[in-house]
């Protein structure tokens, strides 16, 4: 008694039983009820049994058989700061059962688990407490009672977009030595990835030189020019294997977008100082950058335009909190790309690239011009999306 942990853990264990109760709605959970005492009814009545219908529900023994630790450490998580609220979300939290998981699959009873083979698939058998059938009952009721509060950046309207780029292009032309000329190629080139390619902020400073200059004067001249981006790392849903995808964007959109122009300003100004390869979004050390780091100079462009021309900007958005490059330039584009009527499926097709370029991208191994010319037999269709910008 007195005891603050024991405490803490008698009400992890009562809110975790009562999120597990709840993963069922109510009428559901009802009628199991009324089903069961009809079924002892019926037992006892017109059977005559009196007991040994249902199984014993219990006793349970001395130990966590069901993934009860595992889940109040994730319910005492749950108490943490949120950054968009006063507590973490559930997506975070979640993260806990991972960790559990992922531990139980490197101990010795997790390397001695069955494994079941056919077709080319595997199936792997577990005892794992964070798979076991009640622990996903809480994980379910432990979402509903908590929800999510969602938070996402304000897109990027293609108005406020031709102002921000039409603002880069006049520190282009004030710019005077190559860093900052590479300065704000960056920054222009981010911008144009972000709202013409609807690239995730995530995904942009992934570009490479290389590829993307290999193809740059070739782009140049075909029937439909364009400028290649050589991105390349790696990408959710491809096993957690290093690729690298070559993604074309029309040379100039029909908003007046130009993304080979800003592209080839950032080349030439690597050129310069020597640079051919590697990472165009770099840290001195060659390094990819985090879009963070592109985040606040873009954002402080967005209050200027906010400031000197509030009609595209209202005076109401905190240009700091609601906007941002992780999904900003995506929502906007995807926004604008509807209004301008381009069909769904190539909408849907643009915003899965990876997924359906050709050949789902190349291995390190491979020649990416040869990959250029697999990209070529369909680039009509690869560049619908990016013209209608």
């Amino acid at each position: 008694m007195g005891s603050v942990t024991d405490d803490n853990l008698m009400t992890c264990i009562r809110r975790a039983n009562l999120d597990a109760f709840w993963a069922r709605e109510p009428g559901t959970v009802s009628a199991n009820l009324y089903d069961a005492r009809r079924s002892v009814t019926t037992q006892v009545d017109c059977l005559g049994i009196i007991s040994g219908g249902f199984r014993p529900l219990g006793p349970f023994p001395l130990r966590d058989t069901c993934g009860m630790i595992p889940a109040a450490t994730m319910l005492m998580r749950s108490l943490d700061a949120g950054r968009n609220d006063k507590t973490v979300q559930f997506g975070t939290i979640r993260k806990v059962r991972s960790t559990f998981t992922n531990l139980h699959n490197a101990s010795v009873n997790g390397m001695g688990s069955s494994t079941l083979m056919g077709d080319g698939r595997k199936m792997h058998f577990t005892d794992s407490l964070t798979h076991s059938l009640w622990y996903d009952r809480f994980i379910q009721g432990c979402h509903k009672r908590m929800g999510d509060v969602i938070k996402p950046n304000l897109a990027v309207s293609v108005e406020v977009m031709q102002s921000l780029m039409r603002r880069w292009e006049k520190d282009w032309d004030s710019a005077v030595t190559v860093d900052d000329k590479l300065k704000v190629a960056l920054l222009g080139s981010f911008c144009q990835l972000g709202f013409v390619g609807a690239l995730r902020g995530e995904e942009i400073p992934r570009a490479l030189l290389g590829g993307t200059r290999d193809a740059f004067a070739t782009s140049g001249i075909h029937s439909s020019p364009h400028v290649v981006v050589e991105l390349y790392g790696r990408f959710k849903g491809e096993g957690g294997l290093d690729r690298g995808h070559l993604l074309p964007l029309a040379a100039t959109t029909k908003s007046g977008f130009q993304p080979r122009v800003w592209i080839g300003r950032v080349l030439d100004c690597y050129e310069e100082l020597g640079v051919v390869s590697g990472y165009m979004f770099r840290k001195p050390n060659g390094e990819p950058q985090k879009q963070s780091y592109y985040e606040s100079p873009i954002l402080d462009k967005l209050k200027e335009i906010q400031d000197e021309e509030p009609h595209l900007i209202p005076a109401t958005v905190n240009v700091h909190e609601d906007y941002g490059t992780w999904r900003s330039f995506r929502r906007g584009s995807t926004t604008h790309a509807s209004n301008q009527g381009v069909d769904t499926g190539v909408i849907k097709r643009n915003q899965r690239w990876r997924k359906v370029e050709q050949a789902r991208g190349r291995d390190p191994s491979w020649d990416m011009m040869e990959h250029y010319t697999d990209v070529l037999q369909n680039l009509k269709g690869l560049l619908l999306y990016s013209l209608a910008m």
